[in-house]
């Protein structure tokens, strides 16, 4: 039995010698995908980005700018008529002095005898006038003050159109990359505005000085120039107040009627300027028709004076009709640059197209 085992195991046909696993096949390089390039943004639209994005926010800084600087134009004629109001008490005190009050007397006699000669009168009334523009206003201060106001308003806009400028440089120097051979600099739409301002103002009113403080404050004048849009501007503004403040005051009625007409044609100057004093003067000619030795007497003076200088700087401000006053002039003046300067900077674009 064992010797039979032995033999099995000595005769057994040996195991096949294992076959080794294949290697596992490398693995294929994966080839990166390929997409197509996109197609270029066309170079139109490229400017349309540049002009949506970056210079029509510019355009409404200026815009907001301008409008702030006719707000600080009419807080410049506010500062400046309260500053004369300051003056109104020295006044009343001056007016209400033994020393005027003679002098009132003295020439009161004489405004009656030459009106009932028919040959007028307003000795009382130069004398008072007088008074009044040293203590409160003159002539030649309410012109300084609507000439300030002018010049802080041009002030304002040249620094607006300054920076205006300084904003658009990065941008239309995107848009030159894309073409160029297209004159977008700021020169180039300087000269457009200067085109689009007078293309424009022809359709404002015959009267209107828009236009002129328009071409004023973008620097296009020479000094020379510019003072005389100033004087035009201010000499018109006083006119519309001199009138409707001539005509208030006829309105009034009473025993004021006669002492402002009086007070009106004294005026220094003349016209209507001159009206503007007389008719302030006038008031309180009226009130000194019933003179009084008492506090009342100035408390009424006080309040006419202030009455006075309230309604002039409305008339000032606003004028007695829409668009007549100063702020609605600086106002068209803003509007129109405005226009200009965004029809400009679109002019340019679209001759770069």
């Amino acid at each position: 039995m064992a010797a039979g085992s032995v033999w099995f195991f000595r005769h057994e046909s040996p195991l096949p010698p294992a076959v080794p696993a294949p290697a596992p096949p490398a693995p294929v390089a994966k080839l990166p995908e390929t997409r197509p390039a996109p197609p270029e943004e066309p170079a139109q639209v490229r400017i349309d980005r540049i002009y949506n994005e970056s210079i029509v926010p510019i355009l409404a800084s200026f815009e907001l700018r301008n409008g702030a600087a006719v707000g600080r134009s009419m807080g410049m004629l506010h500062d400046r008529i309260e500053y004369h109001r300051r003056h109104v008490v020295p006044f009343t005190k001056d007016v209400s002095s033994w020393g005027t009050r003679f002098g009132i007397l003295k020439r009161y006699p004489s405004d009656l005898w030459r009106k009932f000669n028919g040959s007028g009168g307003g000795q009382v009334a130069a004398y008072v006038n007088q008074k009044f523009r040293q203590h409160i206003l003159s002539e030649q201060t309410l012109r300084q003050d609507v000439v300030a106001v002018v010049a802080q308003f041009n002030n304002d806009m040249t620094a607006s159109r300054n920076q205006l400028y300084s904003e658009l440089t990065l941008p239309l120097n995107k848009i030159k990359t894309i073409r160029p051979t297209q004159d977008v600099s700021t020169d180039h739409i300087q000269a457009i505005v200067r085109e689009r301002t007078h293309a424009l103002s022809g359709g404002l009113a015959s009267d209107s000085v828009a236009a002129g403080l328009v071409e004023f404050s973008a620097g296009w004048l020479a000094m020379d120039a510019a003072q005389a849009v100033t004087a035009r501007v201010v000499g018109q503004i006083l006119a519309r107040v001199g009138t409707a403040m001539a005509a208030e005051g006829i309105a009034a009625g009473g025993a004021t009627v006669e002492a402002t007409a009086a007070g009106g044609g004294a005026g220094s100057l003349g016209g209507p300027l001159g009206t503007i004093i007389g008719i302030g003067v006038g008031l309180i000619i009226g009130v000194i028709v019933d003179w009084r030795l008492s506090k009342a007497f100035e408390a009424k003076m006080i309040q006419q004076c202030n009455r006075f200088l309230d309604d002039l700087e409305r008339q000032t401000r606003d004028g007695a009709t829409p668009g007549a006053g100063l702020r609605a002039t600086l106002l068209d003046a803003t509007v129109l640059m405005n226009r200009a300067q965004a029809e400009a900077v679109r002019n340019a674009l679209k001759a770069a197209e």
